[in-house]
């Protein structure tokens, strides 16, 4: 598995001086070390060295049935237009409480398997690869990571039949990639023999890469790395602790986080390529400080646009780094799909953000 990694990425190896040297004359290199001049620094995003990485874009859908919607495709055509070559489809199962052992879809929140496949074809028809990425969430609140259930035994054999289903719609609709679980950290550090169990039956419904979207907090513990193709981070990371952080603060912060994760890649067994199943960041003042469970209330666009741009600053340029999927896309099922300045929510549509994106995004077509 891991070998035909390492192939492909060696026969990738004779594009990269030719990318790095395109990526230089389109965004100019800027050093590693902002420390002398913290307020000043330009905006110079870089390339990855990979001509195969991820440009990602999560869309979740919060309503039984998007098919034919004329909402739901303009906010896809404008996704599109921003440049991503893969989407995360993402829909959403629900159980009662945090101590429920039972997961079921939702009569009006969670999407018909049709409505997937819809979505899933129309984005296969706009050029852009798919990765299919079901979530889990409690009704009571709890986040997904603490949750406990008062029978695990019985928990997971419902997770099986969950995943299970959207393992059949994956290789019904020939999706590039399928996560078999997000941020579960209750559960992914010491049920190596549930997750097996999962991981196992996953494969033999479909055919195709598979990485878990584990927690900025918890990757390093989960136990069944081994079983998957590609390490997946939702990368959730604080940038800083200050609330009037520039620029230069935030892309230090970056390059300290990806240190960490590169020193933790370096350190395995078996070479490790990495995926940000997630990352975003609401528009909300000092929204680097929290952002996955930014709590402040007042709209800042012009944090979410920093973020972004300290993003794509620094984290693209690791070889071990093989996408980022933007969480996420307004559309008319999110609160925030109306996005625009007075939107303090994660998409970054109508914002200073949406630019940075699309500009960064789209720079790839020119590469050769």
């Amino acid at each position: 598995m891991a070998g035909r990694l390492i192939k492909a990425a060696a026969a990738a190896a004779a594009r990269i001086s030719v990318i790095a040297a395109v990526a230089l004359a389109a965004f100019p290199a800027c050093d590693d070390d902002y420390s002398d001049d913290l307020e000043n620094i330009p905006y110079r995003p870089v390339i990855s060295p990979s001509y195969t990485f991820r440009r990602g874009i999560s869309y979740a859908i919060f309503t039984k049935d998007c098919r034919n919607d004329l909402a739901h495709l303009h906010a896809i055509n404008r996704m599109v237009k921003a440049g991503p070559n893969w989407v995360a489809v993402t829909p959403t199962w629900y159980q009662d409480d945090y101590t429920s052992t039972t997961i079921a879809p939702d009569p009006k929140k969670t999407p018909c398997a049709e409505c997937v496949e819809y979505v899933i074809g129309y984005l296969h028809s706009r050029g852009a690869e798919v990765m299919l990425k079901p979530h889990v969430s409690s009704r009571d609140g709890v986040w997904r990571g603490d949750l406990a259930p008062a029978d695990t035994e019985a928990w997971f054999k419902s997770y099986r039949g969950f995943i299970h289903r959207y393992a059949e719609i994956a290789e019904r609709t020939h999706v590039g990639m399928f996560c078999v679980g997000c941020e579960l950290d209750w559960s992914d550090g010491d049920e190596a023999e549930e997750w097996a169990r999962i991981i196992s039956g996953t494969r033999h419904i479909y055919n195709g890469p598979m990485t878990y979207a584990a927690s900025a907090s918890n990757y390093k513990n989960v136990c069944f790395w081994d079983d998957l193709e590609y390490v997946g981070i939702d990368a959730y990371f604080q940038l800083s602790e200050r609330r009037d952080a520039n620029l230069g603060a935030l892309v230090q912060g970056w390059e300290l986080v990806l240190n960490d994760v590169e020193s933790w890649v370096d350190a395995q067994e078996e070479r490790r390529y990495v995926i940000f199943t997630e990352v975003g960041y609401t528009s909300r003042a000092a929204c680097w400080v929290n952002p996955g469970r930014t709590q402040n209330k007042v709209v800042d666009t012009r944090a979410q646009e920093l973020c972004y741009k300290a993003l794509f600053m620094t984290a693209p340029r690791r070889p071990w780094l093989k996408g980022t999927f933007i969480w996420w896309w307004g559309n008319p099922s999110t609160h925030d799909a109306r996005g625009g300045p007075d939107d303090g929510g994660f998409t970054p549509y109508r914002k200073p953000a949406e630019k940075v994106l699309s500009d960064y995004y789209n720079s790839y077509e020119s590469l050769p």
